[in-house]
């Protein structure tokens, strides 16, 4: 294949690629959704504003994190099956206990 017929297809492909692949603030945006949805149907012991408590625990992995990381924790947490969730919960327990306490 000659370089020009490459170089135009990867111009064409180009926008195509950029549209399939999120950005960092639409897996950011996926991550909170997801993360509020599951830590708000839940009830966590000694939180007396479970609303509360989830926004800030969200609010805490999206300091620490940008978006392809937590993609990726969220990929590996999901494979480890029942363990993974809570490993990833242990890594943040500082923030989970600031957010408990202020709620």
């Amino acid at each position: 294949m000659k370089p020009t017929v490459l170089v135009a297809l990867l111009l064409l492909a180009g926008p195509a690629l950029a549209q399939s692949r999120p950005s960092d603030a639409q897996l950011r945006e996926q991550f909170r959704a997801d993360f509020l949805r599951g830590c708000q149907s839940g009830r966590t012991p000694g939180v007396r504003n479970q609303r509360n408590y989830c926004s800030c625990y969200a609010n805490s992995y999206l300091a620490r994190y940008n978006g392809q990381t937590l993609a990726a924790i969220s990929a590996q947490a999901n494979q480890l099956g029942a363990g993974g969730p809570a490993l990833v919960d242990l890594m943040m327990a500082p923030e989970r206990q600031a957010c408990a306490a202020r709620s």
